[in-house]
């Protein structure tokens, strides 16, 4: 006990020193020859223990921030799996104006409309009637009533520029997409080939013939044309997509 008295307390750090050290051997700071007992810095402790909570506090909020991001992740897959998003379509129909083969059903781009497509619509229509004239915002606004879901307009709007140029095969492509998605197979088989009467080479005609006889219950006609498809092209993503339905049908 009476050794004990004889060391010499740490100020600065809390730590106990033997007698006669001139220096603590905890952080090298110059003791205080007066200072003994062997009881630490009591404030020290309490910071130690302070920041012991925090470090703790920060491991729990980082480890209660994950469980939160994982168990949304999961909640929005589960989410639109139960929506479809996840289901493989079983046809595809590409119009010439988009880059990739598209779905004729619940992805299809066509099936839906936003406000700014609405304005868009209103400001083209404008446009094109006070300026019958100005052919590509005529045809873009096809387009636009086409991609929105409007197809009766679209084709409306479609047949005035094939008014003016009955020669463009693409927007003869699109306008048999409309008939397409109306369900009117005949009328999208004579718009499409009619098309080829122009552009013979034209693979997104070929293919998309397929999926028009495909949906009229003419498997065998569909099949022929996913094989012109692919012969055209066989690299291309329509003639792989048109390959991927002859492996599967």
């Amino acid at each position: 006990m009476a050794n004990s008295e004889k060391n010499i307390i740490c100020k600065n750090c809390g730590e106990e020193n033997p007698a006669g050290a001139s220096v603590c051997e905890s952080c090298g700071i110059e003791l205080n020859k007066n200072s003994g007992g062997n009881k630490k810095n009591p404030n020290q402790k309490n910071k130690s223990t302070n920041v012991v909570k925090k470090a703790g506090q920060n491991q729990l909020t980082s480890i209660n921030l994950i469980y939160i991001v994982v168990t949304l992740v999961v909640i929005g897959m589960v989410l639109l799996i139960g929506s479809g998003s996840f289901t493989e379509p079983a046809a595809v129909v590409v119009p010439q104006n988009q880059t990739q083969a598209q779905t004729p059903s619940g992805d299809n781009p066509h099936g839906g409309v936003d406000l700014n497509s609405l304005q868009k619509i209103n400001e083209l229509q404008q446009i094109v009637d006070s300026n019958p004239e100005n052919s590509k915002a005529l045809v873009d606004l096809a387009h636009l009533l086409n991609d929105s879901g409007f197809y009766e307009k679209a084709v409306t709007r479609y047949n005035q520029y094939l008014a003016k140029f009955p020669k463009d095969s693409d927007v003869l492509v699109d306008m048999g997409v409309c008939y397409y998605e109306m369900k009117n197979y005949d009328q999208a088989v004579s718009s499409m080939k009619k098309a080829l009467e122009f552009t013979p080479g034209h693979q997104i005609a070929h293919f998309n013939l397929g999926i028009v006889y495909m949906a009229s219950g003419s498997m065998d006609q569909a099949k022929e044309w996913w094989q012109k498809a692919v012969k055209l092209n066989p690299n291309s993503n329509i003639g792989k997509k048109a390959q991927d339905l002859l492996n599967s049908n």
